[in-house]
């Protein structure tokens, strides 16, 4: 058997990091895992757990973010232009002002 930290709990699925090499995996069942014996703690003794726990919620963080950032809109300004009393953006998309003639800032 392998020597895991659990991560996280989700439901009836957790996410663990492996004690021998770090590896995380997700969405393992519950029912996949047991308590670990005391011969499987001492072949994984030289795993430090509190730095295997924290480099997985790192790498799980890591990969959400890196998720949530190809789903985002971009952070950088659009290239726009001004066309015929408006504003278009490369993908086609305008933005109308409906600000009177003569006002400065």
């Amino acid at each position: 058997p392998f020597v895991v930290v659990v991560l996280r709990v989700r439901g009836e699925v957790v996410d663990v990091a492996y004690l021998d090499d770090g590896n995380v995996e997700t969405e393992v069942p519950l029912d996949e895992l047991s308590e670990a014996s005391e011969s499987d703690l001492a072949g994984a003794s030289s795993a430090d757990p509190h730095r295997r726990w924290e480099e997985g919620i790192a790498a799980l963080e890591a990969e959400e973010d890196a998720a949530s950032a190809e789903t985002s809109r971009p952070a950088t300004a659009s290239n726009m232009r001004w066309e015929q009393g408006r504003y278009v953006a490369e993908d086609g998309a305008l933005i109308l002002s409906s600000a009177p003639d003569g006002i400065s800032g």
